[in-house]
């Protein structure tokens, strides 16, 4: 009888946790896949080359070849930036602004890139 009354609570729990949370208990924690890794990596790997390609001297209009600017409030001297192809992954660019626009406001493509950040993760609208 204990054996029956155990088996019945341990249902009812599973069913519980399908209908409140969506969940079912053999897909909750399944690994990925060998080929969802391995697209993850690749993209990973394209997002640091991209990042790398970026070297001191470069401008900004080629920083936005392959990075679009985070939005929000930009100093101009510090510009965050979303990679195209994830916006999950960011960097933050340090740009000196060119000689001749020294004295002008605003973020102009030919501002040169003085550093830039390793590549990080962020999920948009919080941080």
């Amino acid at each position: 009888m204990r054996f029956v009354l155990l088996i019945a609570s341990v249902a009812c729990s599973i069913a519980c946790a399908v209908t409140m949370f969506g969940v079912h208990p053999t897909t909750h924690a399944q690994a990925p896949s060998q080929v969802e890794s391995l697209q993850a990596d690749a993209l990973m790997r394209d997002a640091i080359a991209a990042a790398g390609s970026i070297h001191p001297g470069a401008t900004r209009a080629e920083v936005e070849r392959n990075f679009i600017p985070d939005g929000g409030a930009q100093n101009g001297q510090v510009t965050r930036y979303m990679w195209r192809k994830s916006h999950l992954i960011r960097i933050d660019v340090t740009f000196t602004a060119a000689p001749e626009t020294r004295s002008l406001a605003g973020l102009l493509p030919t501002d040169e890139v003085v550093g830039v950040s390793k590549p990080y993760l962020e999920i948009p609208g919080k941080k």
